[in-house]
């Protein structure tokens, strides 16, 4: 069905954008396929509307997103900060993307942000119990921010702004929030906002082939790597993980972006529902969690990973553990699960 927002709440919201003078963007930190999609869809829409309007991202992301149309407008505020803190600043409207809570955005833009005189706030996110803004459109059944920002799009009559390069954003978004429309994606409405979404001559085919078939010979190289050394696969309970260490990012000249993908291989084995992906990081420890089934790992990462997410899709990470503590620690907390995980395993097994 389509997004639901009563004719006071659109009314509201439209009064808003119109008086407005600067509009700003803003998403999550080490920004996804999604995340950089349904900025840059708002970006190049408000654009084209006529409105001052600029997109801020905490941090860089990932190469092989740096094509995105509008991507080279991208303010980084950490390579930016006095122009992204100007911006910020003097926008009187803005827009939160992709994220449920400020402390997503990082603690220095977040802490930033909360120093500055109010501003009207919008979010616009498919993750659970957001926080509170002026204006909140979130719904979690949706596949991604970007499907759920193209309802929005229709519902306030905006679509006819909507142009080719605003749509490709949106069309990237859904397909990377969805491994490519292969989870989290059973309701018809995705596939009917896809179709829309080439109406305005996305090429599919490029949007594939820059995301998927662009990786670097190192890249590929990591990946074979994990899969035959790293890659720990424990059938009875249904869960593998896959571990990266320092040494092993500088062996294969990692760069932001290397290993998106990877904590979806354990999920291709057979009786698998639930990976974790454990690399380290500058100064923290990065966790990554799938799932496959009802196994929820947002729930998962709320449970001492300092993280969350949604059901099929989480994160977190850890700032006072070793790598090796955070994967004993993820162990132990999968063995509190065991009776619950054995459950399912066995589910899976007599279904297949």
């Amino acid at each position: 069905m389509r997004l639901i927002l009563d004719d006071y709440f659109v009314h509201r919201l439209g009064t808003r954008l119109v008086e407005s003078k600067r509009i700003v963007i803003i998403c999550h930190v080490n920004p996804d396929g999604d995340a950089l999609g349904s900025g840059l869809g708002l970006w190049h829409l408000f654009r084209r509307m006529g409105f001052d309007a600029h997109f801020v991202v905490p941090n860089g992301f990932a190469n092989s997103l740096a094509w995105m149309p509008g991507a080279k407008s991208i303010i980084n505020f950490d390579r930016q900060g006095d122009w992204a803190r100007e911006i910020i600043a003097t926008a009187d409207l803005r827009f939160f993307v992709d994220f449920n809570t400020n402390q997503r955005m990082g603690k220095e833009l977040a802490e930033y942000i909360e120093k500055l005189p109010k501003a009207t706030t919008v979010l616009v996110d498919h993750h659970p119990m957001p926080d509170q803004y002026d204006f909140v459109i979130s719904d979690t059944s949706v596949s991604s921010t970007c499907e759920l920002l193209h309802s929005l799009m229709n519902r306030m009559e905006w679509l006819l702004w909507l142009d080719k390069d605003g749509a490709t954003c949106l069309y990237l978004g859904i397909m990377t929030d969805t491994g490519g429309f292969r989870h989290n994606c059973g309701n018809p409405i995705t596939f009917f906002t896809v179709a829309e979404l080439i109406t305005k001559e996305v090429d599919v085919l490029e949007v594939q082939d820059r995301v998927n078939n662009r990786q670097k010979e190192q890249q590929l190289r990591l990946l074979g790597y994990c899969l035959s050394e790293k890659m720990v696969i424990v059938p009875e309970l249904g869960y593998g993980y896959i571990v990266i260490d320092s040494e092993e990012k500088k062996r294969f000249q990692y760069e932001k972006g290397d290993v998106e993908g990877f904590v979806n291989m354990p999920l291709a084995v057979k009786g698998i529902f639930f990976a974790a992906l454990f690399m380290a990081g500058d100064g923290d420890i990065k966790c990554s969690f799938r799932s496959s089934n009802e196994w929820d790992v947002n729930r998962f990462a709320r449970e001492g990973f300092n993280g969350g997410g949604h059901s099929m899709a989480a994160g977190g990470r850890f700032t006072d553990k070793t790598l090796e503590q955070a994967v004993e620690f993820f162990v132990q907390q999968v063995e509190n699960h065991r009776d619950e995980l054995r459950q399912l395993a066995l589910k899976l097994q007599a279904e297949d």
